[in-house]
């Protein structure tokens, strides 16, 4: 048979950043015994006072989420070589048939110009181009034919290389996304691949990004 507890652990068991709320009393415990008491009644089949149930919600210590944090905190310490790149230009495309052409006009310029950096997201509708701003004038006449959305300069990248175990990691991004937008930065753009995450910030915002990323390596 279900008990309170039981239904509370496997409901923070499905939501693990309600937990972390909680725990950090930025959650609103009144509001949500309010908001589980009819599912509650009806699992367990009687009526409850709303002051066992807030009762019961502070009461709790849900190893599943506690396991996860856990994971995430040693995973984060664990992250690799942190790679800093300035002088960054962001362009956003309309998608069309002529775009991939575009690409290749583009990518072939670059075989004649070295190690320069660059890359490629495409949505379903839009595509976005960051190159170093000495690529300006090579994108603007590779893709002369596109239009363009926006562009915006100057940027910055931050690239962090993850372990091969990533993706088994519950909350990695939420966790940075978190701490940069506590700290008042705003993220352009996002790029990642398998194992490396990159975030793009104004030029402004590069210093305290960086120590906000760094920084959770050491705490």
């Amino acid at each position: 048979m279900t008990t309170l507890r039981d239904y509370l652990l496997k409901y923070f068991d499905e939501h693990p950043f309600l937990e972390e709320a909680l725990h950090e009393n930025l959650l609103n415990v009144s509001a949500l015994a309010r908001q589980l008491m009819p599912d509650l009644e009806e699992h367990l089949g009687k009526a409850l006072k709303e002051g066992a149930v807030i009762m019961a919600i502070r009461r709790l210590d849900p190893p599943g989420s506690y396991r996860a944090k856990h994971k995430l905190t040693q995973y984060i310490k664990s992250l690799g070589d942190i790679v800093v790149r300035s002088g960054l230009v962001d362009y956003t495309f309309i998608n069309s048939p002529s775009l991939v052409e575009a690409q290749a006009v583009f990518l072939q310029e670059l075989t004649q110009m070295g190690d320069v950096f660059h890359t490629f997201s495409r949505g379903v509708e839009e595509t976005t181009v960051v190159v170093s701003a000495k690529l300006d004038s090579v994108v603007k006449n590779s893709f002369k034919k596109e239009r363009m959305v926006q562009s915006r300069s100057p940027l910055s990248s931050i690239t962090v290389k993850l372990p091969q175990t990533n993706t088994d990691v519950l909350g990695l991004y939420y966790y940075l996304f978190k701490q940069l937008a506590q700290n008042g930065i705003n993220v352009i753009e996002v790029i990642s691949t398998t194992n490396e995450f990159t975030v793009i910030v104004t030029e402004n915002d590069l210093n305290r990004a960086f120590q906000v990323i760094h920084g959770l390596k050491r705490d």
